[in-house]
């Protein structure tokens, strides 16, 4: 569910971010500690809100860099059998 805070940004919770990253929402919470994503908003107690155009770079940077082989883990399609 995506949320407007301003009237020009989207913003998205922790588990959209995670979908649109493709990963856990451990790990985009691990990814605020380590100051690699910030979060744009508290929502809650214990919610937040981010950027979704922020998100969106950060996946397609990382997808690039998997792409050219600069970056571990599994490329793209490739499937373990």
């Amino acid at each position: 569910m995506a949320y407007k805070l301003s009237a020009s940004k989207t913003y998205c919770g922790t588990a959209e971010a995670a979908k649109i990253y493709g990963c856990s929402e451990r790990h985009i919470r691990y990814m605020v500690a380590t100051k690699q994503i910030r979060f744009c908003q508290p929502l809650g107690a214990r919610s937040f809100a981010y950027e979704v155009h922020e998100i969106k770079a950060l996946a397609a940077d990382r997808e690039s860099q998997r792409k050219a082989g600069k970056l571990g883990g599994r490329r793209p399609g490739n499937r373990a059998s």
